[in-house]
């Protein structure tokens, strides 16, 4: 997973989409989200959607901020998924490869459970540990 800079500009934080295009972004923090929606969603390597450009500043996060602005709340389900940066850079892992697959699981923990899921929200730049950042993939069933 390439890190050229802070979050894209075009980025929304609590979507986790490109709001230039709005397509999911799997890699706000370079080209390399451009890049990979080109090729998954728009399926042309060519195309005229590489808008890369970082906040001038670092927007960071905690998981106690995202689940307040998540507004969850004691009765409500939730499945989690973390993602350190240097996993997928370690092992070199575009971040879509490790993304799908950690919604998939988030679906399916939901699906098995025989509960609701009412929204899934990918999070980039969230402290998982103390001063370890990564991706934080949430899902949330709220109670009525």
């Amino acid at each position: 997973m390439k890190r050229d800079g802070n979050l894209c500009k075009w980025y929304s934080s609590f979507d986790g989409c490109c709001f230039l295009n709005g397509s999911t972004c799997y890699n706000p923090l370079s080209i390399e989200g451009c890049d990979i929606q080109c090729r998954d969603i728009f399926h042309d390597e060519n195309i005229e959607h590489k808008d890369y450009e970082p906040n001038k500043t670092d927007n960071k996060f905690t998981i106690f901020e995202l689940k307040k602005a998540l507004m969850i709340r004691k009765g409500d389900c939730i499945a989690e998924q973390i993602i350190p940066y240097s996993e997928l850079e370690y092992a070199q892992v575009d971040p879509s490869f490790a993304i799908v697959p950690a919604k998939e699981e988030i679906k399916r923990k939901f699906s098995e459970a025989g509960m609701h899921l009412d929204v899934i929200r990918v999070f980039y730049n969230v402290e998982l540990y103390d001063n370890t950042y990564g991706v934080y993939i949430v899902g949330v069933g709220y109670a009525n």
